[in-house]
């Protein structure tokens, strides 16, 4: 990964953690639902930042907000030009993927 890339990347995880679960209040990342980001170099410059994640239930309602939410602040990005979100499901979300901050938050302990 280059300096550019490492940059946008650290942008990418910024703009993750801006976006909210709205039934809970607590960030994607914190709540760990986020499983991958990757950069791909696009042919007219700029990247794809492709995002894995899942939900914490296969049946949660959220999931087209999600995308929304995310591709809206991945755009503003400069260097983004595409954004895509895949849901995956395995492995499967458990609490103990969430950030302690976010497991103090819903007084899981």
């Amino acid at each position: 990964m280059n300096k550019t890339e490492m940059i946008i990347n650290k942008e990418i995880i910024i703009a993750l953690t801006s976006c909210y679960d709205p039934e809970i209040n607590i960030d994607i990342v914190s709540l760990g639902l986020i499983y991958g980001i990757n950069l791909n170099p696009l042919d007219n410059d700029g990247y794809r930042a492709e995002i894995t994640m899942t939900l914490t239930s296969p049946f949660c309602t959220m999931s087209d907000i999600f995308v929304l939410e995310i591709r809206r602040r991945l755009l503003e990005i400069e260097g983004i030009n595409e954004v895509s979100v895949e849901f995956i499901f395995e492995p499967a979300w458990s609490v103990d993927m969430m950030a302690d901050e976010a497991k103090l938050q819903l007084d899981i302990f």
